[in-house]
């Protein structure tokens, strides 16, 4: 293959990243603002792991994960129950293991376990994965550029012919 195909199409694949890197990082950063609104004005309460919710995975590799699901009493006195959003193998959580719960008290429903992952997991994994992307497709992108401007130099001769610059651009 010949070095200005293989540079094109690295160049293709690192713009997937340079793409890719800042829209995950706005997005970790979006999710990681909400969540502390979230907890602004969240109310903490215990709560009680009833099952671990089984899910297959999406992949052909027959590997699982469990959700917990969890219920807890709202301040005033309502038995509400939900899904925690961060699933694991094995299981993270025993059954009947008491938890910590924070929940929007306009909306019951919407609630969290009260632990690191489960409040900035998803905002850290977003904002992490977007940092790496964009700089990996940066340093990729600068890397190729060089070699590329190198191939060129070398398939004409070795020089570089600049244009020629007017009086205005001088000094």
């Amino acid at each position: 293959m010949e070095v200005t195909t293989l540079v094109k199409t690295l160049r293709l694949f690192f713009a997937i990243f340079l793409v890719l890197g800042p829209v995950f990082l706005i997005i970790g950063i979006l999710n990681g603002f909400q969540m502390r609104r979230f907890l602004a004005t969240a109310v903490s309460v215990p709560g009680v792991v009833m099952e671990n919710v089984y899910q297959p995975s999406s992949s052909d590799n027959g590997s699982s994960f469990d959700y917990p699901r969890v219920q807890f009493q709202t301040v005033d006195g309502h038995s509400v129950s939900f899904i925690g959003d961060v699933a694991s193998f094995p299981s993270a959580y025993r059954v009947g293991e008491p938890v910590q719960v924070v929940y929007d008290p306009k909306q019951p429903d919407r609630a969290h376990i009260h632990s690191f992952w489960g409040i900035w997991g998803f905002a850290l994994l977003f904002s992490a994965l977007g940092s790496v992307f964009s700089v990996l497709g940066g340093l990729a992108t600068v890397a190729l550029n060089r070699v590329a401007a190198r191939a060129l130099r070398s398939h004409s001769g070795g020089s570089t012919v600049l244009p020629a610059r007017t009086s205005a651009e001088c000094c």
